[in-house]
C-alpha cells in the first residue's frame, strides 16, 4: 500500500411611536398628548451565507466551504492561496502556502481499518485511543505527547510526532486504492482524532520538507482552518 501524505501534494440583529395632538380654535386650549402603544417589529435574522461546495481541485478563495466528506464536514479558509488536491466521501486533501516555495500539507481521513503492526498485511479496526496507537507507531518518535483538544465541539486528542527514514503507514483510505492514509518520511506531523458519529476521523498536517523548520508556521496556518471545522 502505497501511503498518502497529509495532504495530497506529500503523499482541511424596538422602535416606540410616540404621536402628539394639539387642540385649535380662538381660545386657548390645553395641549393633549397621546401615546400610542409601542409596536415591536421582529428582529430581521442575520443572513448566513450558504457554504460553497468545495471543488475537486485548484486554489479556492477565502470562504465557507461544504466538502463531500462523510460525516459532513463545513469549513473556512481565512486566508488565501488554499488549494484543493481531492475531495471524496473518504478523504480531503489541500495545501496552504508557508514560506517561499514550502508548502503545507493538510489531510482529513475518515479511517475505518487500519494496518496490523504484528501481522503484516492484515487490517484491524481502530482502536478506542486511536492517537495514542498512532504514537506507538514503529518508525516515528513522539515530540509532543497526545493532549486534549477539540473541532467542531467534539473532543478528540491530538499528538505531534517525527518521521524516521521511512513512510508510516496508518491504514487504507475509504474509496481509494492506490494511496493509503500515512506520514512522509522525516515530516513533522500532527495528527489530530475525534470521533464523529461513530467514526474515527484523522486530522493531520505537515510541511511539506524534511524536519520541522516550518512547523509552527504550519500550525499556525492550518489552526485558523481547523478551528472553523462544523459537523453535521
Amino acid at each position: 500500500m502505497k501511503t498518502h501524505a497529509p495532504g495530497a501534494a506529500g503523499t482541511i440583529m424596538l422602535a416606540a411611536v410616540i404621536g402628539t395632538a394639539c387642540g385649535g380654535g380662538g381660545r386657548a386650549s390645553t395641549a393633549s398628548t397621546s401615546t400610542s402603544r409601542p409596536t415591536f417589529q421582529p428582529a430581521a435574522s442575520p443572513s448566513v451565507a450558504t457554504p460553497t461546495p468545495l471543488p475537486d481541485s485548484g486554489v479556492i478563495p477565502p470562504g465557507t466551504y461544504v466538502t463531500n466528506f462523510q460525516p459532513k464536514l463545513t469549513f473556512t479558509a481565512g486566508s488565501p492561496g488554499w488549494e484543493v488536491d481531492v475531495d471524496t466521501p473518504g478523504w480531503v486533501g489541500m495545501e496552504f502556502p508557508l514560506s517561499g516555495s514550502i508548502l503545507g500539507t493538510f489531510g482529513i481521513v475518515r479511517v475505518a481499518k487500519i494496518v496490523d503492526p504484528s501481522h503484516p498485511g492484515k487490517l484491524i479496526n481502530p482502536p478506542k485511543d486511536l492517537v495514542g496507537w498512532i504514537a506507538k507507531l514503529p518508525g516515528l518518535k513522539v515530540i509532543s505527547p497526545p493532549t486534549p483538544v477539540t473541532v467542531g465541539g467534539i473532543a478528540g486528542k491530538e499528538v505531534d510526532v517525527l518521521i524516521g527514514p521511512k513512510d508510516v503507514g496508518v491504514g487504507p483510505i475509504p474509496g481509494s486504492s492506490d494511496v493509503g492514509d500515512g506520514f512522509p518520511q522525516k515530516a513533522a506531523v500532527r495528527v489530530i482524532v475525534v470521533i464523529v458519529d461513530g467514526r474515527d476521523v484523522q486530522i493531520s498536517f505537515a510541511p511539506d520538507e524534511a524536519g520541522s523548520k516550518h512547523f509552527d508556521v504550519a500550525a499556525g496556518s492550518a489552526k485558523e482552518l481547523i478551528d472553523s471545522i462544523t459537523w453535521g
